[in-house]
C-alpha cells in the first residue's frame, strides 16, 4: 500500500505483490499499471483492509 504511483505502485505490480493505491491527492496514474485496490480515504483503506467492500 502507498501513495506514490511511481515509487509504490508500479513496483509492487511489477514483483506480483496485491497493491492498494492510496490516491487521497486524486492523481492520475502515470503507467498502464493497474493496482487491485484504490482507496481515497483512511475509511476507504479501513474496508479494503477488513474485506467490507464489494469488487467490481
Amino acid at each position: 500500500m502507498g501513495d506514490s504511483w511511481r515509487n509504490d505502485v508500479v513496483g509492487a505490480v511489477d514483483a506480483g505483490w496485491t497493491v492498494i493505491w492510496f490516491n487521497h491527492r486524486e492523481a492520475l496514474p502515470e503507467s498502464d499499471h493497474q493496482p487491485h485496490f484504490v482507496a481515497s480515504s483512511y475509511e476507504e483503506i479501513s474496508r479494503i483492509l477488513t474485506f467490507e467492500f464489494v469488487q467490481a
